[in-house]
C-alpha cells in the first residue's frame, strides 16, 4: 500500500500499533500525556494534543510525527479526534491512514484522553487491532 506523498507509506492497522508500539517503548508503558493543560475533568481541556513547540506531544502526536507526518499539518487539527483527523490528513494529501488503523489510534487516544498511562492505551490499541481484522 503506497501513501499519498511518495515519502510516506500509508498507514494500515499493523503499521499503526507498530507505531504506538514503539512511541509507548521510548517513553514507557507508565507515561501518561502531560502536555501543557493536562487532560481529564481537572484540566484546561478534555483531550491531548497532537503537537506542543513544533514536537509531537500526545500518543497518536508522537507516533506520527516520528512516522514523517510534518507536525504543522497535525497542529491544524487540534481539537479533533483521529478518526476525522485522519480524513483531513487524506483530503490534503498528507498521508492516507485507513480507517481501521484510525480505529486502532483511536481507541490508543480514547484511553490516553481518560488520563490512562500509555500502556493502558496500548492495550485498547491492540485489542481493537484484533477486532478490525488485524
Amino acid at each position: 500500500m503506497i501513501g499519498i506523498l511518495p515519502n510516506i507509506p500509508a498507514i494500515d492497522p499493523d503499521r499503526a500499533l507498530e507505531l504506538l508500539r514503539a512511541e509507548v517503548e521510548k517513553a514507557g508503558k507508565a507515561h501518561a500525556y502531560d502536555g501543557p493543560f493536562g487532560i481529564g475533568p481537572a484540566a484546561d481541556v478534555s483531550y491531548a494534543l497532537y503537537v506542543v513547540g513544533g514536537e509531537g506531544c500526545c500518543l497518536i502526536g508522537r507516533a506520527l510525527v516520528a512516522y514523517g507526518v510534518p507536525a504543522e499539518q497535525l497542529a491544524l487539527l487540534e481539537g479533533h479526534g483521529i478518526v476525522p483527523a485522519a480524513q483531513v490528513l487524506a483530503e490534503r494529501g498528507v498521508v492516507s491512514i485507513s480507517e481501521e488503523a484510525a480505529l486502532v489510534f483511536a481507541a490508543a487516544q480514547d484511553a490516553q484522553d481518560e488520563g490512562r498511562q500509555w500502556g493502558i492505551a496500548l492495550d485498547c490499541a491492540e485489542h481493537a487491532w484484533t477486532e478490525v481484522g488485524s
